[in-house]
């Protein structure tokens, strides 16, 4: 998609940034004044020439009307719109929300520009569905939701289960370079490992021999750490993701320590996929399936997602197999004046209405790059996908330094409690299914709760 930004531009420099690397992220074409070059013909003919090549405009509103062409017309912005709108183009308007960000005076028109500009936002704000935003970081969160939106709209024809898939999985492909540096201090590597060992060891009980020789799948491998610990302490685990670019950074991790990759499948899988699985692996093949780092909460929890999921994992699985999920440990928003850090603001859910917004920035200090930083930020939002409310929380990743270009990653989850993933783990068959909360007696050293399910034989 081709997409035409029109904004003034000293006021909105990282703005436009911002919606340059949503649009690449995006795999999007952008067509702005930063690569029009030298022509011989006239600035507002250039502009006219790539409205007429996009297939969408984007506007950025502030608090500057912008420059004219001559002392008596429109401003180029204005010009823009109205060319995009006798053209039949689809525009989408963003406009600086002035109540909550403050502005420099030297960004702030008055007089007639004012007058005009306010005219603008009127006209706009009438005609269109229009969004308001503060910072650049907020501006990318919302372009990428509204990209999501409009390619799901556009693409009737293929399966809603089938975009979400691709968004999700295209989003880890993006990160998937950074992802090791981003997580780095989440967790000791090796606590996944030392967590699900002791679950297996407590179901064990002898009954199936050597858990050694049990065959293990990490359906949700990513970049290999957990895989890593199996593997070297003698396990039979097999790594599946559905990142191809997270299963190649997965197979390289594994090269540069000498662990083999002869388990890790580098085509992805998708956990909605049962013939893709069964390409691979036949009913019954696995003793264990894992499911880590919140993982499964990248699917919707309704009809048609979760379900075939759980459905397929039950089937890939030996009777007397375990199936062992985490989530996010989650506590109601009227604790919301206990919480004092962005570790535990993360895990706060709410009922239907997702109001909360936490942000952190980490650094990083990256061989051959330097200092890199890492702010990532939650928004929570109902998913636009669906026509009854299913809560979604967007973690936007904006990546920066001085030896790089700003990135924007945003990676959708969808909040499951324990409680309702137990319920749906029962739904397919798994029985008995168990909760273990975080931080408790078997995952002492886990920050989420884990459950456990049985598939009965």
């Amino acid at each position: 998609m081709r997409i035409f930004l029109s904004s003034t531009y000293e006021d909105m420099i990282e703005y436009r940034n911002s919606v340059m690397e949503v649009l690449r992220g995006n795999e999007m074409i952008y067509r702005g004044m930063e690569f029009f070059g030298a022509s011989e013909n006239t600035p507002i003919d250039v502009c006219f020439q790539n409205i007429a090549e996009s297939d969408r405009m984007i506007v950025l509103l502030g608090t500057r009307y912008g420059s004219r062409p001559d002392c008596n017309s429109h401003s180029f912005t204005e010009l823009e719109i109205r060319e995009a709108e006798r053209l039949g183009k689809p525009i989408l308007i963003y406009i600086l929300d002035t109540d909550r960000q403050p502005v420099l005076i030297k960004h702030v028109d008055s007089g007639k520009n004012k007058s005009d500009l306010d005219a603008l936002i009127n006209y706009l704000s009438n005609k269109y569905s229009v969004q308001k935003y503060v910072t650049p970081e907020e501006l990318g969160v919302i372009l990428a939701r509204d990209l999501l939106r409009i390619e799901k709209d556009t693409n009737t024809h293929r399966g809603k289960n089938s975009l979400i898939g691709e968004y999700r999985e295209t989003a880890y492909d993006k990160l998937a370079y950074w992802y090791d540096h981003w997580y780095k201090d989440h967790w000791e590597l090796d606590d996944p490992f030392k967590t699900i060992v002791s679950i297996i060891k407590a179901y064990d009980e002898g009954s199936r021999g050597n858990i050694l020789r049990k065959k293990i799948l990490d359906c949700a491998c990513g970049t290999g750490n957990t895989y890593v610990s199996f593997t070297k302490n003698g396990y039979n685990i097999y790594g599946t993701d559905g990142s191809r670019y997270m299963l190649q950074k997965a197979k390289n991790n594994c090269d540069s320590i000498g662990v083999s990759t002869d388990h890790i499948e580098l085509e992805p899988l998708n956990w909605t996929d049962n013939k893709s699985y069964h390409a691979k692996f036949s009913s019954g093949f696995f003793d264990v399936i894992i499911n880590t780092a919140n993982s499964f909460c990248h699917i919707p929890p309704v009809s048609g997602y979760m379900d075939v999921a759980l459905n397929n994992f039950y089937d890939l699985l030996a009777p007397g197999g375990l199936l062992i999920i985490d989530t996010k440990k989650y506590i109601k928003t009227r604790s919301l004046n206990d919480i004092e850090t962005y570790q535990e603001l993360r895990y706060i859910a709410g009922k239907q209405e997702w109001i909360l917004r936490s942000e952190r920035e980490e650094p990083r200090n990256i061989e051959g790059l330097g200092n890199v930083k890492f702010h990532t930020r939650l928004m929570y939002d109902n998913d636009p996908a669906f026509t009854h409310p299913v809560c979604r929380a967007l973690i936007v990743v904006t990546i920066y330094g001085e030896s790089i270009n700003p990135c924007v990653h945003v990676i959708p989850y969808y909040p499951l409690p324990s409680v309702m993933l137990k319920m749906e783990m029962e739904k397919a068959g798994f029985m008995p299914v168990t909760i273990f909360p975080a931080m408790e007696n078997l995952v002492l050293d886990w920050k989420y709760d884990i459950v456990v399910g049985r598939k009965p034989g």
